[in-house]
């Protein structure tokens, strides 16, 4: 476990996944720590894709798991300063079995006014390299979930896309209108489902207690268009997700990784930087 800290952070992160596991401001835990026993996780990092994603490279299937291997791998620290930490991860002969291609994907995370998480992905092998991207970062509620709504800095059209149990999008929608403020008191918030939100114009949005209209937290997600949110049973914590992809559709096993909606092509030796950041108030 590593730690970084300054005046109102103390951070742990896990290099199994890189993922953030404790986030103290001011005193008080922000991360989910595991309440109900429903879920095990923090803030999962998802690559190289989120969600159910069926991998055909020139027509051979690899087996992987949903929302990739990156969360189940061990990360190097690379460079660590008081308020600062950047673990990395390459390609093994374990990582090519699951995903044919060689790749350097490092994580800093940096304490400024929030938590800001910085994701470089480089191509470096020979051939063009598919990848996508999804955050799972959860934060913990003082109240359910239903008694709040998510503020968003542009009107959108929200329209959720429904999944089937295996969780493949069945080409089903419900929609919840249109506005900035989209109410957590939600059908597809409960019972294990989530919420998708396709194609969003949002880059910011921030989660508010309905009473008191108070600030609990918010993040940004540039360069990412899809919102997933999710909550195991009735925990007091919510997951706000940025995806780059989603889900794979009902019936698209035949389509390549690299057409597939979300999936960013890298070229060899090209690099892309995803930069995200987390508020707590």
């Amino acid at each position: 476990m590593e730690h970084i800290s300054d005046q109102h952070f103390q951070v742990s992160i896990d290099e199994l996944g890189a993922e953030l596991s404790s986030i103290i401001k001011d005193g008080r835990e922000r991360l989910w720590q595991g309440e109900n026993g429903l879920w095990n996780k923090h803030a999962p990092i998802l690559f190289p894709f989120a969600g159910l994603c069926r991998m055909r490279v020139d027509g051979k299937f690899y087996q992987e798991k949903r929302h990739g291997f990156a969360r189940e791998m061990k990360f190097t620290v690379i460079d660590k300063k008081a308020n600062s930490i950047t673990l990395g991860l390459q390609d093994t002969p374990e990582t090519l079995l699951r995903y044919p291609f060689h790749f350097l994907f490092q994580v800093e995370y940096r304490i400024e006014e929030g938590i800001k998480m910085v994701y470089t992905i480089k191509n470096t092998g020979n051939q063009i390299m598919p990848f996508s991207y999804g955050g799972h970062d959860s934060f913990a509620l003082t109240k359910p979930v239903e008694d709040h709504y998510l503020l968003f800095e542009k009107e959108e059209e929200f329209t959720a896309l429904l999944q089937e149990e295996d969780g493949a999008l069945n080409g089903k929608t419900m929609s919840f209108g249109r506005g900035t403020k989209l109410d957590l008191d939600n059908p597809l918030l409960k019972d294990d489902l989530s919420l998708l939100l396709k194609g969003i114009q949002s880059r910011y949005v921030t989660l508010i207690e309905k009473e008191t209209n108070q600030k609990v937290c918010a993040t940004s997600f540039e360069g990412i268009n899809n919102l997933v949110l999710w909550h195991p049973g009735k925990s007091k914590m919510i997951c706000i997700e940025p995806w780059l992809n989603l889900t794979d559709p009902v019936g698209e096993e035949l389509i390549e990784f690299k057409d597939k909606y979300g999936v960013i092509n890298l070229m060899p030796g090209e690099e892309k930087v995803l930069v995200r950041e987390n508020f707590y108030f």
